[in-house]
């Protein structure tokens, strides 16, 4: 009678085994649910959170959990008497009888593996990735998603001792209809000063500047829409006082403004508390590029400055504040050094001058 010889694994061939795997297991699940949701997010909150600290939090989060699971979902092994390959201590095998042929098994196992709750966790965590990402794409590319094109809003931009600006931007209207008054006596009507003309080639923006206006002195000014179909709450500006002139004045200044989708610019209420004679804005007002251009067009450029001009509290210092503006590089690119000829055309010559420089001197 011959006898045969199976080597299965042993338990410690299992063991290096089970290692292996398990580093393995934890590279694929860093790689896959801790880098990529970081850097993802660190991306996007980077002006806020330090990235280190985040991916830390991050990776913690993951190991904690991944490591309670880990205990849940750990294979289960099973060596039943039913198996013909079940060891029972005496060198043979309880299926066969311990006649001829018999085939010794030294250290067999039998292992059975039940990865279903494995197999939910990893569902359950990826779903949770992939919503987390799309929230995450829907925020950072609007101009894909939300575009912002209800949004309307009145502002003044440059002034003068005699003179202003009023821009404004309006939807189903074929004019811009400017009126003014005294601030000083509101019970004289608003006077029509001005028409100018809206089209889809500016995004349906237009300005007016209003001139042999009083130096020093404040007005009342009402931005409407064709026949009067629609009108913005009066707003209130000043002119400068005249030249030469000894009085002192107050101004404000700033740059880079980043909005996210969740978060109002708060801080521009703090500046009309400081009652400024204007707003110099230094740059960086958009930022078309971050994280990453999607598209070089016009209507692109054109959501970025809807969405910031969305907010209420931003419009409320535009509306009243006379204001000057400069571009830096992120309402172009970073650093200017991807910029193109229709870039610069789409960003610069359509984008920001309907929607900033029109409102320069």
């Amino acid at each position: 009678a011959h006898r045969i010889i199976v080597l299965l694994p042993t338990q410690k061939m299992n063991k290096v085994l089970s290692v292996i795997g398990l580093i393995c297991g934890w590279f694929c699940l860093l790689v896959f649910l801790f880098f990529f949701p970081a850097a993802v997010i660190a991306f996007y909150f980077y002006t806020y959170f330090p990235v280190f600290w985040l991916c830390v939090a991050w990776m913690g989060i993951y190991i904690i959990v991944g490591t309670i699971l880990l205990g849940v979902c750990r294979r289960r092994v099973t060596v039943g008497k039913n198996n013909p390959y079940h060891h029972n201590g005496r060198g043979d095998n309880e299926a066969g009888g311990g006649g001829g042929n018999q085939m010794q098994v030294e250290n067999a196992h039998a292992a059975k593996i039940t990865p279903r709750r494995t197999y939910w966790f990893i569902f359950a965590v990826g779903l949770l990735n992939i919503i987390a990402l799309g929230f995450w794409i829907n925020a950072a590319f609007p101009s894909r998603w939300e575009k912002f094109e209800n949004t309307q809003l009145q502002a003044v931009g440059s002034v003068t001792d005699t003179s202003a600006k009023i821009w404004g931007r309006l939807l189903a209207s074929n004019d811009m209809l400017v009126y003014i008054r005294l601030a000083s006596d509101t019970s004289l009507p608003f006077a029509l000063v001005g028409i100018a003309s809206l089209s889809s080639s500016t995004d349906y923006t237009a300005v007016y500047e209003v001139t042999g206006l009083q130096p020093a002195t404040e007005y009342q000014y009402q931005v409407r829409s064709t026949n009067d179909a629609f009108s913005f709450p009066a707003s209130t500006f000043r002119t400068f006082p005249s030249i030469p002139s000894s009085n002192s004045f107050s101004f404000v200044f700033g740059s880079c403004f980043f909005r996210r989708p969740w978060e109002d610019l708060t801080n521009f209420k703090l500046i009309t508390k400081l009652s400024p004679s204007f707003y110099m804005f230094l740059g960086d007002l958009i930022y078309s590029d971050s994280p990453v251009y999607l598209s070089k067009t016009v209507e692109y450029f054109y959501t970025y400055y809807r969405r910031m001009f969305d907010d209420k509290y931003f419009q409320s210092i535009l509306s009243t504040l006379p204001s000057f503006f400069i571009f830096s590089d992120h309402e172009l690119d970073d650093g200017w050094d991807q910029r193109t000829e229709q870039q610069y055309d789409n960003a610069i010559n359509k984008a920001w001058n309907s929607y900033v420089a029109v409102r320069n001197p």
